[in-house]
């Protein structure tokens, strides 16, 4: 038990570092950030954001003008540095493909593990197993020194 304790203890202390260390990380970012360097960091950490969602959005029309372009010539390299890629997506009735795979191809038919489990038939094929697994409260005031 007094392993227990003593891990608990070391838990408790090292969440207590994490969070006197984030303060002062907190502090210096806010200290740093208040200085001439500091305000034009601020300004070129939005400048960037600005450019990539402008960049965002300049790419989302550019890649309508190629599929537009696409549609109209068929052409899968309609200029440089643009291109087309052709998918295939399969497209049927489940009910249909359920019937045809029980009778052509059995095989297809895949057991959804986590709807036979949910559904805890009494007399499915399956056995339940108990594994723990260990929890810490978030509050460990009750083993930090400095309560």
């Amino acid at each position: 038990m007094s392993d227990l304790i003593s891990a608990l203890e070391q838990v408790a202390f090292e969440r207590r570092m994490v969070r006197d260390a984030g303060i002062d990380v907190d502090l210096a970012l806010d200290t740093m950030l208040a200085t001439p360097e500091g305000v034009a960091y601020t300004k070129l950490k939005e400048d960037l954001a600005e450019s990539r969602d402008l960049l965002k959005r300049a790419e989302a029309e550019a890649r309508e003008a190629i599929l537009a372009a696409y549609r109209d010539t068929g052409n899968k390299k309609p200029a440089e540095g643009a291109g087309v890629r052709v998918t295939r997506k399969a497209r049927y009735d489940i009910a249909v493909a359920t019937t045809w795979a029980q009778e052509s191809a059995p095989a297809l038919l895949v057991l959804d593990t986590k709807a036979f489990e949910k559904a805890n038939l009494p007399d499915a094929p399956i056995e339940w197993e108990e594994i723990p697994s260990a929890t810490i409260a978030t509050n460990l005031t009750m083993y930090d020194d400095e309560r």
